[in-house]
């Protein structure tokens, strides 16, 4: 099969085809799938099977050469195998978090708005561009009106926290810098 996709002119082939992922509603915060994980395809598995076929011979051959056993590594530096980024190992605890929140708070010199930005981030899991590219009309309700990657609009859940902050940092700390110096300022987080 190699050969003949090497013959046709392929200039790789893949020796895996599905790693297990899986898909969630955040509304309904259940699988989209029939089953609660099913298969990674396409071009975003190619550095997962490199660095799962490829990344023990680059490793040996590293340790070879540390330990004086070869003179020179053979594995070229431009073949390096890209770690793949990963989701943290752990999600912390709801105390440690709200231990790094105040820490977070007590430099901060609009702690209403940092505290609204963090429990946002943290609540919601918005990307830094997304948090500063949101106006307050982009609150509806329970949720966000978020614009993503690509430009793709999506709504975002507002958890309690998260709401609760934000509501406090918009009826005074940007209540009072949007007074002062812009009235008609639609960011949400001035």
């Amino acid at each position: 099969m190699a050969r003949a996709a090497a013959e046709a002119g392929a200039d790789a082939l893949t020796v895996a085809n599905t790693y297990p992922a899986m898909s969630v509603d955040f509304r309904t915060r259940k699988s989209r799938l029939g089953n609660p994980t099913g298969g990674l395809s396409g071009r975003a598995i190619k550095p997962i099977t490199l660095r799962g076929y490829l990344g023990p011979v680059q490793g040996f051959l590293g340790y070879l050469y540390r330990e004086g056993y070869l003179l020179v590594n053979p594995w070229p530096a431009e073949w390096r195998i890209k770690r793949v980024a990963t989701l943290p190992r752990h999600v912390p605890s709801e105390k440690a978090a709200a231990l790094a929140l105040e820490r977070a708070l007590e430099v901060g010199r609009c702690p209403l708005r940092d505290r609204a930005l963090l429990e946002l981030a943290y609540g919601s899991g918005l990307r830094r561009g997304e948090l500063w590219r949101l106006n307050v009309t982009d609150i509806r309700g329970d949720a966000l009106r978020v614009l993503g990657k690509g430009n793709r609009e999506r709504l975002v859940p507002l958890g309690g926290r998260a709401k609760a902050a934000l509501w406090h940092y918009i009826r005074t700390e940007r209540q009072r810098k949007v007074e002062r110096f812009n009235p008609a300022e639609e960011a949400l987080f001035v």
